[in-house]
């Protein structure tokens, strides 16, 4: 079977092959560190997990790495406005390390929280410095960039027309024209600031014999990518609001130094929305976890959430509908759990495949989770199929969704066991002991009541 998704550079639906047969080489785009991450940042995580997850769970390899941002990143991607972290070091008064390992501690206890896969490296963009100053120093000894003002800039219009020549999928989609009927120089980023307007600024780096400075924030995810994957980028992933102008100044000068194409697959995952705005900081108007716990809901839950929905589509978020996708939750693991009342001796291989490549089938096609879910539901309301072909693909799948906390291979015999043994007291009318296995079950996976859908 073919993967199908939609590459959000070019706007189309692609098949996807991945450079090397059994690994997927990974990057995605990691945070600001200089607030909390709220729901919104947490969607873009979850549904990275999700990609990751579904690879491995088909035999794949992945090699993921991730970045921090430190440095750099101005209150306006386009280089505009102070840097958000030495903004908040001088109105606190506190040193900028101790902002970014404040709010990267929180930003990875909340990954946990999510059931994230942690990357293979991540990296603080002040890690690497040394790997940001030489290839810029590169991109200048190639004259795509130049000094103004004591800054060094990319040269977008240089870029295209030493670019016009050799086929880069990037052109081929995004017009030229585009580039050519507007002020070009408006193009242009910032590679590195020696000579920023803030004098105040705290992170600075040598950058030359003579300049003290810091780097521009799309430099650093270029520099990290082409340290470890070079030209054999699968997949770029990052959030809608990066299309316009970091990721396409990511792709300016990394394909700059290749002068080839510098990724296959791209996925920017969409906003989450509160009273139809982009949930978000500078805004002010945003949830984070705590606050879901204060109303009652799981981590667990709002990843069931974003998974009913398309990355490429805008979520509205309000309490009143999340607690119905909750209470739908909760009934797709009672009904399974139901199932296994039934009788779990009978494992009919031509019916597991059978769903397992109807199911799979929405998730090659661009990671469709809402229907995958909704025929996930009618597959366990079957009552003609037996317990255990239920039990073998909902955990099959359970590692990719992550519908309960653990992976299959260390829940089918532990709920297996507690659940048959559970059934043996209540047919005995025990119910005391049938109750204290319920609520050993209820501590370690979740939901388990007695009525009518449920054991």
């Amino acid at each position: 079977m073919k993967f199908f998704f939609f590459n959000s550079y070019f706007k189309k639906r692609v098949i996807f092959i991945p450079y090397l047969n059994n690994l997927i080489n990974i990057y995605s785009c990691g945070p600001t560190v200089y607030n909390f991450s709220h729901l919104g940042n947490l969607r873009f995580y979850i549904f990275t997990d999700f990609v990751k997850s579904f690879f491995y769970c088909l035999g794949f390899k992945i090699f993921h790495v991730m970045n921090i941002t430190d440095v750099g990143h101005l209150e306006r991607d386009s280089d505009y406005g102070e840097d958000k972290i030495n903004k908040i070091s001088i109105k606190k008064k506190i040193s900028p390390l101790f902002v970014t390992n404040f709010y990267k501690y929180y930003f990875l206890r909340d990954l946990k929280k999510i059931f994230f896969f942690k990357p293979d490296f991540l990296f603080n963009a002040s890690d690497i410095i040394y790997e940001i100053r030489n290839f810029i120093f590169y991109l200048e000894k190639s004259e795509f960039s130049y000094f103004l003002n004591g800054n060094m800039f990319f040269n977008v219009f240089i870029f295209i027309f030493s670019t016009i020549n050799y086929s880069i999928n990037f052109f081929s989609n995004f017009s030229k024209l585009e580039f050519f009927t507007n002020n070009i120089k408006e193009k242009d980023f910032v590679l590195w600031f020696n000579n920023s307007k803030f004098k105040s600024h705290l992170m600075k780096w040598n950058f030359s014999l003579n300049s003290n400075g810091f780097p521009g924030w799309h430099i650093e995810c270029s520099s990290i990518t082409l340290k470890f994957f070079l030209n054999k980028l699968d997949i770029h992933i990052s959030g809608q609001d990066h299309f316009s102008i970091h990721n396409k100044n990511e792709i300016f000068q990394s394909e700059a130094f290749l002068l080839n194409n510098w990724v296959k697959l791209c996925f920017n995952v969409n906003f989450l929305l509160v009273n139809e705005k982009k949930m978000s900081k500078s805004l002010n108007n945003f949830l984070t976890l705590k606050d879901l716990y204060k109303n009652g809901f799981s981590p667990l839950n709002f990843r069931f959430y974003c998974l009913n929905f398309n990355y490429k589509n805008e979520i509205s978020f309000n309490f009143s509908f999340f607690l119905k996708i909750k209470k739908s939750f909760k009934l797709l693991i009672s009904i399974f759990f139901f199932n296994l009342n039934k009788n779990t001796l009978f494992l009919d291989y031509k019916i597991i495949n059978f769903y397992r490549k109807k199911l799979w089938y929405f998730l090659y096609n661009d990671f469709d989770g809402s229907s995958f879910i909704n025929f996930l539901f009618i597959f366990l309301k079957k009552n003609s199929i037996f317990s255990l072909n239920k039990f073998f693909i909902f955990f099959e799948f359970n590692r990719v969704f992550k519908f309960l906390k653990n992976n299959f291979y260390s829940l089918n015999i532990k709920i297996l066991f507690l659940i048959r043994k559970r059934l043996f007291y209540r047919n005995l009318k025990k119910y005391l002991f049938s109750d204290l296995i319920r609520n050993k079950i209820n501590i370690s996976y979740l939901l388990v009541k007695d009525s009518k859908m449920s054991i």
